[in-house]
């Protein structure tokens, strides 16, 4: 059965979220050559959140396949994270999940964030990101890209 990523929703990170944010989390580092452990992957986010981060979820159902973590500050948004599930990847689902955030964030603040790897770049150009100063950069209001 072929996953419809209209399905996706954005939503608040839950107590029971805690062990798939951490598969989440070493999938992140994984994919960035980070030697972390899934141990250590759980204990990145918390101290995030404390320190002024924000953390949504995007699940389908119940399952948590996403989320991003940012913070704000003037006029900007600084991305910290934004992780797709490696099984849930190429389907859409990263798309939608940046257009439900679009939608969530304060539309006057820039939107910057740094890439690791060059699919990660390539999927952020393609979003109407260029890179700016060593980092990727959306300016709002902006064209989406098709």
């Amino acid at each position: 059965m072929a996953l419809n990523p209209t399905s996706l929703v954005i939503d608040y990170a839950r107590a029971s979220d805690r062990a798939a944010l951490a598969r989440l989390a070493w999938a992140l580092h994984q994919t960035n050559d980070v030697a972390l452990s899934p141990a250590e992957a759980r204990g990145t986010l918390a101290p995030l959140v404390v320190a002024g981060h924000r953390l949504r979820v995007g699940r389908i159902g119940t399952m948590p396949v996403a989320y991003a973590l940012w913070r704000e500050r003037h006029e900007t948004l600084y991305v910290r994270h934004f992780v797709v599930s490696p099984q849930h990847r190429r389907l859409g689902l990263g798309t939608r999940f940046l257009a439900l955030l679009l939608d969530h964030w304060p539309a006057h603040k820039d939107v910057w964030l740094h890439c690791q790897t060059a699919p990660a770049r390539a999927f952020w150009a393609a979003k109407g990101f260029r890179r700016t100063q060593g980092a990727m950069r959306l300016t709002r209001p902006f064209e989406a890209a098709p």
